[in-house]
């Protein structure tokens, strides 16, 4: 039975007859840029031209074809070899491997083994930046790292206002009761300052109910906390217009998220909305890992903690 032991390679593809002699050398484009993408679209598992050329030689003259990996497999079954088989052992392919540099300096693809690793590493650190290149142009990652941009906003927002609280009720003690919405207690912590400054006719501005605005006026006049100046007060508006800031940023974010998501994952939006679903793939790692995912993982993606503690505790 005849075989053959090929290696795929960014140099090429090399197939070694069962003595270890090199019967069939396939070097990919000498142009540069050419065999880059040449690369990536093999990595992809796409037909290239030099295993279409590769195949054009091997065909009907081997019974089996012997590679090292299922991927490598894949691709040549692609191009239209069918009697291609993963190895059982990859330490053959491992002294094939080392043989590889010497090999294609001999056929003359490259004039020496020291030009043979100039282009490996060049050739790497150009397929990497391409890789990474590509990467950050997915939108679905944009989405996800804007949802956790959200967490952040809201993680530091809760810090600010719960602060903004705490120093304002040194002055007006009463208005934290009476404004539970952190919003719009830091609207008028920002805009309003000295408990003076809480009458009706300030109040009806912010879209308070008259009576509401009435009681809090009350409660400014007759307040149980200490005297400000202007100078103490003003870093306390900083803060709340900080916090304000970031509450318009969060609103920012979320209408990009939903622009992106209704872009890129349209069914997804569609059906648990545009944050959920670009929380999903943020936890899935992109859309396409989160398209891999089984409906078991996906529900509780996120909740893995709780599902866990649940399981061992009941």
């Amino acid at each position: 039975m005849k075989s053959l032991f090929v290696t795929l390679d960014i140099s090429g593809v090399v197939g070694f007859s069962d003595n270890e002699n090199p019967e069939v050398v396939v070097p990919i484009t000498k142009d540069f840029d050419e065999a880059v993408d040449q690369v990536m679209r093999l990595d992809k598992e796409e037909a290239v031209p030099f295993i279409k050329e590769f195949y054009e030689q091997v065909k009907d003259k081997y019974d089996v074809i012997y590679v090292d990996s299922e991927k490598a497999s894949r691709i040549l079954y692609k191009a239209g070899i069918r009697n291609v088989e993963v190895a059982a052992s990859e330490d053959a392919f491992k002294k094939l491997k080392s043989k590889l540099p010497q090999v294609l300096v001999e056929k003359g693809v490259f004039s020496s083994i020291e030009e043979f690793w100039d282009y490996r590493h060049k050739f790497s650190t150009e397929l990497v930046r391409r890789q990474l290149r590509a990467f950050a142009k997915r939108r679905d990652l944009l989405a996800a790292q804007g949802i956790r941009a959200i967490d952040d906003l809201d993680k530091t927002y809760n810090l600010f206002a719960i602060r903004t609280r705490e120093w304002y009720s040194v002055h007006f003690p009463e208005l934290d009761q009476l404004i539970p919405d952190h919003d719009l207690y830091l609207r008028l912590v920002e805009k309003l300052g000295i408990r003076d400054n809480f009458t009706v006719e300030n109040l009806l501005q912010f879209g308070l109910s008259k009576e509401k605005a009435q009681i809090i006026e009350e409660k400014a006049r007759s307040s149980i906390g200490a005297d400000l100046s202007d100078f103490d007060i003003k870093p306390i508006q900083t803060l709340a217009k900080m916090a304000n800031d970031m509450y318009e940023l969060r609103q920012e974010l979320v209408r990009y998220i939903d622009a992106v998501m209704r872009e890129v994952a349209p069914n997804i939006t569609a059906l648990v909305g545009s944050l959920l679903g670009a929380r999903l793939i943020s936890l899935a790692g992109s859309l396409e890992d989160l398209a891999k995912l089984p409906a078991s993982t996906i529900q509780v993606l996120g909740a893995e903690k709780a599902l866990f503690r649940a399981l061992r505790f009941g």
